[in-house]
């Protein structure tokens, strides 16, 4: 698993608040097709993102992320491994967003007032508000290829 630190930061330069988030990249099978799940953010409402949030304490990062699919998109899933972190400024903080695969094995409405939708890989990369979380994709892609392979 990776391991989650703080940037370096440089001598005498005031370190901006670091912040450790997790997050979930959930998959769903339909007719051998992968579907990958995306919830819109909180503010602005039009981007479209991962379901991520922060770690309580004594939380793992893979129980957080899986706390968190559930609490924004209703999905119940099971993990299947890390994909990879995020790094980016936000608010004056840096963040740092480990991202975890997960397995779809039910699901309610969207919690918290967002919409999800579940899209192939093509249409998710193109619906993705961020580069960074396309290339996170292409990683889950990937994983769920090597996965299927092994079936």
């Amino acid at each position: 698993m990776t391991s989650v630190k703080p940037p370096k930061q440089p001598k005498g330069a005031k370190a901006p608040r670091f912040i450790v988030e997790a997050g979930a990249i959930a998959v769903r099978i339909d007719r051998l097709e992968p579907h990958f799940l995306l919830v819109t953010s909180r503010a602005p409402k039009e981007e479209w993102i991962f379901p991520k949030g922060h770690i309580e304490p004594g939380e793992s990062p893979v129980a957080a992320a899986q706390r968190e699919l559930y609490e924004e998109a209703g999905v119940v899933a099971r993990p299947l491994g890390e994909v990879g972190v995020l790094r980016f400024a936000a608010g004056g903080e840096q963040v740092q967003t480990v991202y975890f695969l997960f397995d779809r094995v039910s699901e309610e409405p969207a919690g918290e007032g967002r919409r999800k939708i579940w899209l192939g890989a093509e249409a998710a990369r193109q619906q993705l508000s961020f580069p960074d979380a396309r290339a996170l994709l292409e990683k889950a892609v990937h994983m769920v290829e090597a996965l299927r392979e092994n079936y």
